[in-house]
């Protein structure tokens, strides 16, 4: 992960009444402030490094009132589950929080959904010395740098976790949501440390996974492992159907990478997953 330019990159909230920002507490769940529930449609915008989000002007009866990349409307969904530890905190677990954390504010983070020509989503498995989510697998994602938009973020993270520069082979980009997500995930194992809003973008690539798999060059400081599946199974997985991870009738690489940064392709068992 590159220093050079890092500076965090905080949420904000914009009020349309006093046309102010305020910086969004850590100690606050988006969803709530927003009056969203669980999932609903905000508006947002990255400039001068903040991320900046408002309740829509309004979604009755607007058409328009879409996430659309192609026409520029800002207007996005945003989730997070229904266990959100930071809207299950009571007024003594927020008092409760040590002042560091308290006055950190909430970060912005990316992540990319990288879509091959033939349909296979890559995943990596975080290191098992990583500060946040441990070994869990996710999409390939991180920070953002001062000064860079959510597009050049995702790739120069998608670059340095897993050695894959895509950028001349991008077919389509657009975002897909975005998600407030907490670690620890849940109360019971221990207060909120870190809080963020991750906004993901979906990109499609004109290669196939075999010519992205030959450039296949993982981090071990962040990556413990690699995996290409079809979509259709990534989308069952996500939405909880119970069907069991099991490969399909196309080769799926997994592949696994040493402290040393030694990488072995391995067989895929669902079980991995």
């Amino acid at each position: 992960m590159s220093n050079s330019k890092y500076g965090r990159i905080l949420v904000y909230f914009y009020n349309q009444g006093t046309k102010t920002l305020q910086k969004a507490p850590f100690s606050e769940c988006l969803n709530s402030r927003l009056g969203i529930g669980d999932d609903g449609f905000v508006e947002c915008n990255l400039e001068d490094n903040k991320l900046i989000l408002q309740e829509p002007k309004s979604k009755e009866g607007n058409e328009d009132f879409v996430s659309d990349a192609e026409n520029q409307t800002k207007t996005y969904w945003l989730k997070h589950p229904p266990f959100c530890p930071i809207a299950a905190m009571d007024p003594q677990d927020i008092n409760d929080l040590p002042s560091d954390i308290y006055e950190r504010g909430i970060d912005v983070g990316v992540a990319v959904i990288l879509e091959t020509s033939d349909n296979k989503v890559l995943l990596t498995k975080r290191a098992m010395h990583m500060r946040t989510f441990p070994g869990v697998w996710v999409p390939p994602g991180g920070h953002i740098e001062q000064d860079e938009s959510l597009e050049t973020a995702v790739l120069r993270e998608l670059q340095e976790e897993t050695g894959l520069d895509v950028i001349s082979n991008i077919s389509s980009s657009n975002i897909l949501g975005l998600w407030e997500s907490v670690f620890p995930p849940v109360l019971s194992m221990g207060p909120p440390k870190r809080h963020h809003i991750v906004v993901y973008k979906h990109i499609t690539v004109n290669a196939s996974t075999l010519q992205l798999q030959r450039k296949l060059k993982l981090d071990p400081e962040e990556v413990h492992a690699a995996v290409w599946l079809n979509r259709s199974l990534v989308e069952r997985i996500v939405y909880g159907t119970d069907v069991g991870i099991q490969t399909e009738d196309t080769e799926t690489f997994f592949t696994a990478v040493n402290q040393h940064g030694d990488h072995l392709l391995a067989p895929f068992d669902g079980a991995m997953i």
